[in-house]
């Protein structure tokens, strides 16, 4: 089994992954590629932990699932936005 099919299969089990809402069949259609400093990324990662603890993710996870719950906090606490 490789890790691919781990992961799946990890990912199909919802109690392991808070995806807010997010349908997980959704395809991603706009790429974003981010250059930043280890310690900013040490810290998205620190964070992630804290939040998914067993969670197996990927760097871009990291970022796609932090930045979403940053941002649906932002247009909640200012529905002006």
């Amino acid at each position: 089994m490789n890790t691919n099919s781990i992961i799946s299969i990890l990912a199909k089990e919802r109690w392991l992954v808070d995806t807010h809402g997010m349908n997980e069949f959704a395809k991603r259609t706009v790429q974003v590629n981010v250059k930043m400093s280890e310690d900013d990324f040490a810290l998205l990662l620190g964070a992630a932990n804290l939040r998914w603890p067993e969670a197996i993710i990927s760097n871009s996870g990291v970022l796609l699932g932090l930045a979403k719950i940053a941002a649906k906090r932002i247009l909640e606490s200012n529905p002006e936005s």
